[in-house]
């Protein structure tokens, strides 16, 4: 078995964003509405896990006090996760050109799952076999937080798939934020 895919994907950041970015050009984030206030003040923010759903090589990596991540879905993926937040739910958005820096594989699900497509396919490069992760669970991890001014929302009016339309989050009332 060689490196972890998790460890491989950090160390080719700029490669694999621009795959991500250019493959998909939104990028959703459900989360609880009862966040509303919070996230029109301080955008998405990073998320802290536990050490021990860290992967280590990932730690050793970042720095275990950087190991805050925030997840997207990227639009069009297979898989859709559920938001880990209580309900209601709001959906944002944000355009591949809002997409932070720094991205890699969610680690916080589906490690085993993830790492034992490479280690069935070692040699195959590492952006490939990230962006079938990547398509195949709906989940890209981002190292750094999005700003509330880029962000969009699924309002009342809005087609809740296609956030092309949709409104920023900055000029959308409360009543006007789609609950789900």
């Amino acid at each position: 078995m060689g490196e972890s895919i998790f460890l491989e994907s950090l160390k080719q950041v700029i490669g694999l964003r621009e795959v991500v970015a250019s493959k998909y050009s939104w990028f959703v984030h459900d989360t609880g509405y009862a966040r509303l206030g919070d996230v029109r003040a301080n955008g998405l923010v990073l998320r802290n896990y536990e050490p021990l759903e860290i992967p280590e090589e990932v730690k050793d990596y970042l720095g275990e006090d950087k190991c805050g991540i925030l997840c997207f879905y990227p639009n069009g993926a297979d898989l859709r996760p559920q938001s880990s937040q209580p309900p209601p739910h709001m959906r944002l958005a944000i355009p591949a050109s809002s997409l932070p820096q720094v991205i890699g594989l969610d680690w916080s699900y589906e490690q085993r799952r993830v790492q034992a497509l490479r280690d069935h396919d070692p040699h195959a490069p590492v952006l490939d076999l990230c962006l079938r992760v990547i398509h195949s669970l709906g989940s890209v991890a981002s190292y750094g937080p999005v700003g509330p001014s880029c962000l969009r929302v699924c309002s009342v009016d809005s087609d809740f798939v296609d956030p092309t339309a949709w409104p920023l989050l900055k000029d959308t009332s409360n009543d006007k934020v789609r609950q789900f």
